[in-house]
């Protein structure tokens, strides 16, 4: 089998490419594909130094030795042995002979030699002949140990030019264009389109991601995208989350342990399984077209293909195992597909559209939400009279859900978000004193309540929300203590709003801390911290990290947490365990 090629590139350096490249192999080869992970940076190595994977490349020969003869048309050398990277416990679901590694070059003292000849070389060989031999590259890689390898996964230097150049128009199916939002960066992402464009094949297939920016500079970075919109007529694919940790961190198992990472690199293998086309023969070729082509026709039999997308684990090899549901990129292909039937199935868009809307509830602002809104809008307008009651507030509160998140990324694009925000306050006035008589519906709408509440900076939509826990309550009191802490959090954070606010925080935790123990002690420690409580929150807190030690990537960006933030030992408890450990 022929392997694929996704090729990781950014025109300036510094926004996370090498980072990129690795999580992208290392999610790939942990849902099952087997991946040849390559260190083509040879000006500037980032993954044949990094730890620990210095150790097992730092005396082999890399693709520097293996590219020399081909340019100058000496006898081929044997393509470079790829470590097997299993051994690192880089993840822990990585399997043996999964994921291999072959780095830049042999780092001796003649490197540098080396890469003076392949640089030579690369400047002076005609346009045709460049063209040939990295085609033959491109299908060495591709046949590389035999055949192998599924999946190629390539790390780039910046600069179009040279050696990236030739990878990005010669070897490569689906390109990741990585780049920062200030205007040296969206420059030169703007002259690599365009030299990508006017490619005799137009290029590779590429997925845009922005690198992280600090959380501070929201505002700034509303313009910066308006300014990126505006020079290349499109908005990225997926943005990267901004973690401190990324300045300094220079181990790969650390790195690849950031959780809050996670999301978008799982939206970004989404894009692009979808790009590369691949399948399962579970899910037929009418999947394999519409994927590709989004032909309305690949939505028959939806229903049962989108359950089998979402519930079944024999589609591992398709998306990320772990996931409950398929990634929203994948969920949307369905919703458009249905939206081009005259009038599909409402069981078939029903499902499509929850399903959206769930995926959307953990996934950054997204421009898909206004599509997603729409789709519940219009199953609204096709509810029978008989449906039942709650039913119908069910899905009230959804397309209010859907309004919401269509505001979040009004507003985080920096535009007017009274529109949506407005149709939502009205969907709810829908289901007042009428919550249905499921714990799950009532719930929803204390949800919606507080979410509101927290997007219009609304105090006095608390009573809504205190009513429809009061239904909770009365049906399912284990609920509503899960729930509760979720609400009161979202009110209390409104500018001017009462510390007794807090207070209800901490209740809510209390009550559900046999149910929830993890998330209720952060929940606790968090309000305590809000309510000047500091010894008492150090304690609860460190109860959440000792239960969920991921929750410590959560702590570093939690804003309620802020009145910890000064106090001695806060950097401490985020020091790496290996750290901790030597202390």
């Amino acid at each position: 089998m022929s392997a694929r090629i996704i090729t990781v590139y950014a025109f300036r350096g510094g926004v996370g490419s090498t980072l990129m490249a690795l999580a992208l192999a290392a999610r790939f080869a942990e849902a099952g594909q087997r991946v040849l992970l390559l260190d083509a940076n040879l000006n500037s190595p980032g993954l044949t130094l990094m730890r620990p994977l210095q150790d097992l490349v730092e005396d082999r020969d890399g693709l520097l030795e293996w590219l020399l003869p081909a340019l100058e048309d000496s006898a081929p050398l044997p393509e470079p042995v790829a470590v097997d990277l299993a051994a690192l416990d880089l993840k822990p679901q990585l399997r043996d002979s999964c994921l291999h590694f072959i780095g830049a070059a042999r780092l001796d003292a003649r490197y540098g030699e080396r890469l003076d000849r392949v640089q030579t070389h690369l400047a002076a060989l005609d346009p045709d002949s460049l063209a040939r031999r990295f085609r033959a590259l491109g299908d060495a890689l591709r046949g590389a140990d035999g055949g192998r390898y599924d999946l190629v996964v390539i790390d780039t230097s910046a600069g179009i030019y040279g050696l990236s150049l030739r990878l990005l128009t010669g070897s490569t199916d689906v390109a990741v264009l990585l780049s920062g939002l200030n205007d040296q960066h969206i420059r030169g992402l703007s002259s690599t389109l365009s030299t990508l464009d006017h490619t005799p094949d137009g290029g590779p297939d590429r997925v845009l991601a922005i690198s992280p920016v600090p959380e501070g500079e929201l505002e700034l970075k509303a313009r910066r995208r308006e300014v990126l919109r505006a020079r290349l007529g499109q908005v990225a694919d997926v943005e990267i989350p901004y973690h401190p940790r990324l300045a300094l961190e220079d181990n790969a198992r650390e790195l690849l342990a950031l959780r809050p990472l996670h999301a978008a690199h799982d939206e970004l293998i989404g894009l692009l399984r979808v790009r590369l086309g691949w399948t399962t023969e579970r899910l037929s070729d009418a999947l394999a077209r519409h994927l590709r082509q989004e032909e309305p026709e690949a939505a028959t039999h939806a229903f049962q293909r989108l359950y089998v997308l979402s519930r079944d684990a024999a589609c591992s090899r398709l998306f990320d195992a772990k996931s409950s549901t398929v990634p929203l990129s994948q969920c949307m292909v369905y919703l458009r597909a249905l939206e081009g039937l005259e009038r599909p199935r409402f069981e078939d868009l029903e499902l499509a559209a929850n399903l959206a809307l769930h995926r959307l509830r953990w996934s950054r602002p997204s421009p898909h939400a206004a599509q997603i809104r729409r789709a519940h809008e219009a199953l609204l307008g096709r509810l029978e009279p008989d449906t039942p009651d709650w039913k119908r507030v069910w899905m009230i509160t959804n397309t209010a859900h859907a309004c919401l998140h269509e505001a979040r990324w009004s507003e985080e694009q920096g535009g007017d978000a009274t529109a949506p925000t407005t149709r939502a306050r009205a969907l709810l006035e829908q289901t007042l004193g009428d919550a249905g008589k499921l714990a799950g519906v009532a719930r929803r709408c204390a949800d919606a309540w507080g979410d509101l509440a927290a997007l219009a900076s609304d105090l006095s939509l608390l009573p809504h929300a205190q009513a429809d826990l009061a239904r909770v309550r009365s049906l399912k009191p284990e609920v509503a203590s899960k729930a509760g802490s979720y609400v009161f959090a979202r009110f209390a954070r409104i500018p001017g709003a009462p510390r007794a606010l807090w207070a209800e925080v901490e209740r809510y935790a209390d009550e559900s801390m046999a149910l929830t123990p993890a998330g209720a002690a952060y929940d606790k420690a968090v309000a305590l911290a809000q309510l000047g409580r500091a010894a008492e929150a150090w304690r609860w807190l460190d109860r959440a990290f000792e239960l969920r030690p991921d929750y410590r990537d959560q702590a570093l960006a939690d804003a309620d947490l802020s009145p910890l933030h000064d106090l001695p030992g806060w950097q401490a408890r985020f020091a790496p365990p290996s750290s901790q450990g030597r202390a």
